[in-house]
């Protein structure tokens, strides 16, 4: 065997390790795209490359023939698991895929037959010759007028499986483009040894196609091991962006619509169709809830109505940026229903609790009555027996009253009519005039009376207020005043007294947690005023006296 002989072989026979040490790692991943082909492709190749060692190193014609068949048995079919790896690698569309498949098939039939039928019809080889190249005995080939057609054929083949590589480099992620780049090499090898084989450069007269296969082993060693070429996915950013549940948007530097990914189209049926792009204002004129969309950066949140019902969406707008350069811009929607409805559900639930605790409050605050004003209206009552027992009698009954409207408390509703409210500070009025006789004076200055609802014990605390710290604190006492007047669609309540006016930098504190007093004190007040009408109480010293204040509307159904 001479040293060139032995050293092809070598060659080959490393070739045929290599290939059988991918197919065991592509095996462990058959599961990933492309993988099945690519392990019938290394199959192909270890049936070329093993049955061109034994061509060249045949010492007869006949074995040389025998030899140069079996090669053919794998290099017909080679094409065919070649181009099906890339194309399911990218993972094209079912319909595509099929298409290419069969006419791949068909390509691979009749290589086979008309390399089959070449003893009959010699359209691929005319004639034989098993003679020395000066170095050991090779298998001369005289081309039939099929051979040429056939290598134009795979040439072409072999540029658009590059291409499918180009488009992988082109849309992968920058870890995976090396990888992209060595199987786009080592896929144009093979089918330039073609070419070389039939150039005049082939002075040795073999067929470099099984040594050429070698460098593409290397080239995918490195491109599957080093880069992991099965281990991730090549079309990762494309597969996820186009089956991804979230609805994606691309918009181009001229806000149009170039692209919508699945769950955008199923929403929006006129995306499915996108050619030359749709004007971003025009989808907006459809579909006004993306017009917070045109801010460069922003998220927001808008209710989808269609056929598949009532949806509410996120949706986060980001700008496409390359080196610092705006692109463009993508609109992500994501699905919030079920969050929204919590909240929703949630706020309900919140709402519920805060009146069912106000309620409480008040009810607790109404159970905290001071029970020196009972013992004292008793007292009273007890003195006026036996020198005025009318009196007496009438007193009574007004206590009763004010107990009654005091401690009753309607589960449905806070609320109360004006007019009983003021009953209620009437009979209380009454009792303190009672016992202090003319020291407490009470006048009411309204107009009219409206029909309308204000909460439970908000006036009779005010104007006990302004007694039992206003006018009691005189020795001659004093006069307060309850004055309701109406001013367009709202009524004014000031409660003020002639008593000894209250201290300014006393204002700030009185109606602060920290100050709160037995009873239906100011701070519980101020928050119901704020929690009905947005407006609490508004407190001020006066020329004489202090004045409390506030407002509600008269149409406060």
């Amino acid at each position: 065997m001479s040293p060139l002989l032995f050293l092809i072989s070598s060659i080959l026979g490393a070739t045929v390790i290599c290939e059988l040490f991918l197919i065991i790692y592509a095996h462990k991943r058959r599961s990933m795209p492309g993988a099945k082909y690519f392990i019938c492709l290394l199959i192909s190749m270890i049936i070329y490359n093993g049955a061109y060692i034994g061509e060249i190193n045949s010492l007869t014609y006949t074995s040389a023939i025998l030899w140069y068949k079996i090669e053919h048995i794998g290099s017909c079919i080679q094409i065919y698991f070649w181009v099906m790896m890339c194309v399911e690698y990218i993972r094209l569309k079912k319909k595509t895929v099929l298409i290419i498949k069969y006419i791949m098939m068909i390509q691979a039939l009749l290589y086979y037959l008309e390399f089959f039928t070449n003893d009959i019809f010699h359209l691929y080889t005319k004639q034989f010759y098993f003679k020395s190249n000066g170095f050991f005995n090779v298998l001369v080939t005289e081309k039939g007028p099929y051979y040429y057609p056939m290598l134009l054929l795979c040439s072409h083949l072999a540029l658009v499986t590059a291409i499918i590589y180009i488009r992988g480099i082109c849309i992968s992620p920058k870890s995976q483009r090396k990888g992209y780049l060595l199987m786009m090499i080592g896929s144009i090898f093979p089918w330039a040894s073609g070419y070389f084989t039939v150039s005049e450069y082939n002075t040795l007269g073999i067929d470099y196609y099984p040594i050429f296969t070698f460098f593409t082993s290397l080239f995918q060693v490195l491109g599957i091991f080093r880069y992991n070429f099965f281990e991730t996915m090549p079309i990762a950013i494309e597969t996820v962006y186009r089956q991804s549940n979230a609805g994606i948007l691309l918009l181009d530097i001229n806000n149009q619509i170039i692209d919508a990914n699945n769950a955008m189209g199923q929403l929006y049926p006129e995306l499915k169709k996108i050619t030359r792009g749709i004007s971003f204002e025009t989808f907006i004129q459809k579909y006004p809830e993306y017009r917070n969309a045109m801010d460069k950066q922003t998220q927001f949140e808008f209710q989808y109505n269609g056929e598949m019902g009532s949806i509410y969406f996120r949706a986060d707008v980001k700008q496409i940026m390359t080196e610092d350069i705006y692109i463009g811009k993508f609109i992500k929607i994501v699905d919030i229903t079920e969050i929204v409805e919590q909240k929703k559900l949630l706020q309900q639930v919140a709402l519920i609790a805060i009146d069912k605790a106000e309620k409480n409050e008040i009810s607790f605050l109404q159970a905290q009555i001071n029970p020196h004003f009972i013992n004292n209206t008793l007292s009273v009552i007890a003195s006026m027996i036996t020198r005025a027992p009318s009196d007496a009698k009438r007193l009574i009954t007004e206590l009763g009253e004010y107990l009654a409207h005091y401690y009753y408390f309607d589960s449905e509703s806070p609320m109360v009519t004006l007019k009983k409210e003021l009953e209620t500070v009437q009979t209380y009025v009454n009792i303190k005039q009672a016992r202090f006789g003319d020291r407490v004076k009470f006048e009411l200055v309204a107009e009219d009376i409206p029909e309308v609802n204000i909460p439970r014990l908000i006036l009779q605390p005010l104007v006990e207020n302004a007694i039992r710290h206003g006018i009691l604190k005189k020795a001659e006492g004093g006069k307060v005043y309850l004055i309701i007047k109406k001013w367009n669609s709202r009524l004014f309540f000031d409660i003020r007294d002639n008593g000894i006016g209250i201290d300014e930098n006393y204002i700030n504190n009185l109606i602060s947690i920290n100050h709160e007093r037995k009873g239906i004190g100011l701070t519980n007040i101020h928050k119901r005023l704020i929690k009905y009408y947005q407006e609490g109480l508004t407190i001020k010293r006066i020329d004489v006296g202090t004045s409390v204040s506030f407002w509600i509307p008269i149409d406060n159904s």
